[in-house]
Parts: structure tokens; C-alpha cells; sequence
């Protein structure tokens, strides 16, 4: 289901990426640790959460101006088991939408603060805890990018998504991008 969205996607985002021009366009993945709290009452009064996961993403952005871009991301944020239901398990995913307003330290390092929207979409499996739900949460992210070529960067970033299904989602990625 999420590779038939993220397929679904892809496509949009690379016609608008030919329709805006290339010179201020970059891409990349990411790839991390994601932390999940608040599970509700409802779950945590049955069963043992692995409340931890790795998560990875693929973005685009345009650089509207030196300092501020837009950006739009898939993000697969992990699958947390309920230890005590038989195969009973949570998983979430995203496509955000974000504004990245970013400062130059010296010449190849950078600070970042990202702001936004997250579609998000998730499922719980298992006995008694069958449930599923979409819906749009707000995002924050922090981070830092040092330039390794010019048109190379490789980051550290601090995601925060609060409230998919009900369940806040802290995410912590390295992440490659390629300006074009």
C-alpha cells in the first residue's frame, strides 16, 4: 500500500520539479530512528509497546530564494510492535509538505528550521486493536546540511509529528540531497 502511494506520487512531483526549471530544484532520501509515544490508554493498558523503528524518506525541493524553500516528502515512520497481541502491530507513513527557512553558518555548513503539513496515514493490525486512519497533523523539523560538492549535501535532522492516529512520532535522520 505505501509503495503504491509513494508510486502514485513519484511521478507529480518530477513533472512539477521539469515545470518549475532545474536550477533550483534538489532531491534526496533519508534514513533513521523513529520514536513513538502516546498510544492511547486503550492500547497501553493491553500490551507492551516496541515503541521504536527505523524510518526512511525521499524528498524534492525548490529554492524559492537563498534563504527559504519548499519542500514535499514521502516518509515511511517504522512499524512498532504490540508485544503482547499476537501479531499485533502499528505502522504510520507520511507525505509532508513543509517550508524550509535555512542560514549559513560559513561556507558549507547550515542551520535549518522546517515547517508544515503532514498527510499521514496509518494502521493497526492484531486482535482487538484493528483500526486504521488518515488524516493532517502539523510538523516541525531541525536540522543541519555541510556540503560536500556543491551540488552535494549530506544532514543531520529532528522531525516531530504531532498526533498520527493519536500517536506523536519524534524522528531522527541522515539524509543525502543533490541540487541540480
Amino acid at each position: 500500500m505505501k509503495m503504491q502511494w509513494l508510486a502514485r506520487v513519484s511521478p507529480l512531483l518530477l513533472l512539477s520539479a521539469t515545470a518549475v526549471g532545474a536550477e533550483n530544484l534538489y532531491v534526496g532520501a533519508k534514513v533513521g530512528s523513529v520514536t513513538a509515544d502516546n498510544f492511547g490508554p486503550l492500547v497501553e493498558s493491553r500490551t507492551a509497546i516496541d515503541d521504536s523503528d527505523t524510518s526512511y524518506g525521499l524528498f524534492v525541493g525548490y529554492q524559492l530564494l537563498d534563504t527559504l524553500s519548499i519542500e514535499g516528502s514521502y516518509n515511511y515512520l517504522g512499524e512498532y510492535n504490540l508485544k503482547d497481541i499476537a501479531g499485533g502491530s502499528y505502522d504510520a507513513s507520511t507525505f509532508d509538505v513543509l517550508l524550509k527557512a535555512s542560514g549559513n553558518i560559513n561556507d558549507s555548513l547550515a542551520l535549518y528550521a522546517k515547517g508544515g503539513f503532514a498527510i499521514y496515514d496509518w494502521n493497526a493490525s492484531g486482535p482487538g486493536v484493528e483500526s486504521d486512519d488518515s488524516g493532517v497533523i502539523p510538523t516541525i523539523a531541525f536540522g543541519s546540511e555541510y556540503s560536500i560538492t556543491p551540488s552535494m549535501k549530506i544532514g543531520l535532522e529532528y522531525q516531530f509529528y504531532d498526533g498520527i492516529g493519536g500517536v506523536n512520532i519524534d524522528s531522527f535522520n541522515v539524509a543525502l540531497s543533490h541540487s541540480f
